[in-house]
């Protein structure tokens, strides 16, 4: 007959190996969901701005010491559903800043993109939405001392 004894191989221990793996995993996993939770922001340091809002246009600007990140951004205007004449000025000492003008369906209108130390400016057409709201986007890479400017008017207004 056969003696009973403790059945070693249920017993084991788990040993340092055996837990690594799994925390490996869980640390990945970790810094997966912070890097999309990140993945939407715009990390600014120093940053000012501004909002002047008129009764058929106005502007917006910010200025900052560095930023990396994207972001969509929104001002109040007072006309809905309307073309609005815009004119955007970017600049950026070094890296990359990008700004987009979008209309309501997430569409860019216009793009500019800005220059090592040199201003960039462009004209075009965008669409606030139903709640007279103009949506841009504000895309930067390593960007030191930079700023951007948007105009808009309604078209057709002032003269």
């Amino acid at each position: 007959m056969l003696a009973a004894g403790p059945n070693r191989m249920a017993r084991r221990r788990p040993t340092t190996d055996d837990r690594r793996p799994n925390f490996r995993w869980s640390i990945m996993l970790q810094l997966c969901c912070m890097a999309l939770l990140l993945s939407g922001c715009l990390l600014t340091s120093g940053e000012r701005s501004s909002t002047d809002a008129l009764p058929d246009g106005g502007n917006v600007s910010a200025t900052f010491v560095g930023a990396t990140g994207n972001a969509e951004r929104t001002v109040e205007t007072s006309v809905s559903s309307a073309t609005m004449n815009a004119i955007v000025i970017v600049q950026a000492e070094r890296g990359e800043l990008r700004l987009e003008l979008l209309n309501p369906d997430g569409n860019v209108a216009f793009s500019v993109q800005a220059r090592p130390d040199e201003q960039v400016t462009k004209r075009g057409d965008v669409l606030t939405d139903e709640q007279g709201r103009l949506r841009y986007r504000v895309i930067a890479q390593g960007a030191r001392n930079g700023g951007y400017q948007v105009l808009y008017q309604r078209a057709g207004a002032g003269g």
